[in-house]
């Protein structure tokens, strides 16, 4: 035979006849009946004796109205012996001298009964419908928040806040972290299990099917999934003791808790399949530019090595030196372009930067260096507006430099002047890179720093200068900066790239030796 369910009247009544609550309730009902005595003598002396009986009526309404049913019920009984005792002839004894008070005292006795047994209904019934209304804006509010949730840690925060407050107790989530259960949220803070609590969600975790452990404090469940258990929601009463299984609204809590985090895990599931996507159109669109790249040098100095070799004899001295000028132009660009892809292979692979000190000024003054060698045609100038240090790589800060003024030189015409800017703006080292080329155009400018490379959208056609961009992204990130990109600039046609990199704290400063004695 099926077990019967409990029904919404008897879980309340058990929840009213826990021992705290039934003292409180018989302590009400000492305390109205108490009242009512004095209150009772002194309408005994204006009033007939039969008009004192209404005195411990209106005490066992206020008893059952306040305190509930079995309040109610103790002071109807109460008010019985009281009545008899103090106001029944004679008095101070529980004998009956007429028997006609017999009937009135049974009479007042069914009474006291009825009506404080109705009372104490209707105020459990109103005290229900209380509960069930605060529940139903429980589960209201707790839909409305989820809504604004993003991630799985704001979902667990709000499930087990909400779900503490639905049974005025603590909450815990666990996951499933080396076959074990681990707290990944609780209410209130600093919540942790006991060794038996943690063995409970163990064999949660681990059973075949999902089943409910009970400890003296806690009971725990799995939350609702399709085909696993992942999630694993302890629940504990104020009182110390593991709450009641049978409250509807608790269990709409819980439902829309493990919804919500499924939905939680499936965003970020998707966000990082998106994120690994990109990363992929990225790396296609890069081996993409550094195919086309590595085949221009090369070309090159296989071409030029072949004519050296077949006609180096029969070629005049100044054809011999161009090809050897090219053979060394084509090598040093071959070689700035491999250094290009070890560091992006680097930064790829996930490494940390060298977090060095690393002087501003020194790694624009060397990528300006560089930058002469590289493009003898162009004018660079360097203005250094402030001493800045930073943490970071010195090697990879100086390519993202050179990287940024090699692209401005492909986009400026031989003589025009490319200018290397160091300075603070407000808490940040500002590196400015400004040629006066033909600028780039609003959609191209935008896209510039964003995922997809400038090869893929033409906006360096030649050399390796989409490479470099996304060196120059993924270094300046690492650093904590950004980067960023305006065309025409203030001064006129040309476009500027400014780097915004955080100020560190000053190096310490090495103590002076003492010389030894």
């Amino acid at each position: 035979m099926a077990e019967r369910k409990p029904t919404e009247d008897e879980r309340t009544r058990s929840r009213e006849a826990r021992p705290g609550d039934l003292f409180v309730a018989l302590l009400a009902a000492a305390v109205a009946v108490a009242a009512a005595i004095p209150l009772g003598f002194r309408l005994a002396a204006v009033l007939p004796p039969g008009w004192v009986v209404s005195v411990f009526l209106v005490a066992v309404l206020a008893a059952a109205a306040l305190f509930g049913l079995w309040s109610g019920l103790a002071a109807a009984i109460g008010g019985f012996f009281a009545f008899n005792w103090f106001f029944v002839e004679p008095t101070y004894t529980f004998d009956v001298a007429d028997p006609r008070e017999v009937f009135a005292l049974g009479v007042f006795l069914a009474a006291a009964i009825l009506t404080g047994g109705l009372a104490g209904r209707l105020r459990e019934t109103a005290d229900a419908a209380r509960r069930r209304a605060d529940a139903l804006a429980l589960v209201a509010e707790f839909a409305e928040r989820l809504a604004s949730a993003t991630t799985v840690d704001d979902v667990r925060l709000l499930a087990v806040r909400h779900l503490a407050a639905a049974i005025d107790g603590g909450a815990m989530l666990f996951d499933r972290r080396d076959g074990h259960g681990e707290v990944v949220a609780a209410w209130p803070d600093g919540t942790l299990p006991s060794e038996a609590e943690r063995a409970a969600v163990d064999r949660v975790f681990a059973a075949r099917r999902p089943v409910v452990e009970t400890t003296p404090r806690f009971v725990f469940r799995p939350l609702p999934a399709a085909d696993r258990v992942e999630t694993v929601i302890g629940l504990g009463g104020s009182d110390g003791r593991a709450p009641a299984d049978d409250d509807h609204a608790l269990a709409a809590l819980i439902g829309q808790a493990a919804a919500a985090l499924e939905r939680a895990h499936v965003a970020e599931e998707r966000a990082a399949a998106e994120a690994a996507a990109e990363q992929e159109r990225l790396r296609s669109a890069l081996l993409s530019s550094i195919s086309h790249d590595l085949r221009t040098p090369l070309a090159t100095i296989l071409g030029s090595v072949t004519s050296l070799r077949q006609l180096g004899d029969q070629m005049e001295p100044a054809d011999r030196a161009d090809l050897l000028a090219a053979i060394e132009e084509e090598t040093d660009r071959l070689s700035r372009f491999v250094a290009d892809l070890l560091a992006m292979t680097r930064l790829e692979a996930g490494l940390d930067l060298r977090r060095d000190w690393v002087d501003l000024g020194d790694a624009l003054a060397a990528a300006a260096l560089r930058l002469r060698r590289a493009h003898p045609g162009h004018v660079f100038r360097l203005r250094l507006d402030a001493v800045a240090t930073i943490r970071s790589d010195a090697t990879l800060l100086e390519q993202v430099i050179f990287n940024l003024g090699d692209n401005a030189a492909k986009a400026s015409e031989a003589g025009l002047p490319i200018d290397l800017r160091l300075a603070r703006d407000g808490e940040s080292w500002l590196i400015e890179i400004t040629d006066r080329g033909r600028g780039l155009a609003p959609p191209a400018l935008a896209r510039l720093f964003g995922p997809t490379p400038p090869r893929a959208i033409g906006l360096s056609p030649e050399g390796h200068g989409g490479l470099g961009v996304a060196i120059a992204r993924r270094v300046v990130a690492a650093c904590g900066g950004t980067i960023a990109a305006e065309s025409p600039t203030p001064e006129g046609p040309g476009t500027r790239v400014s780097l915004r990199l955080p100020i560190d704290a000053p190096p310490p400063v090495p103590e002076a030796e003492t010389p030894e004695a």
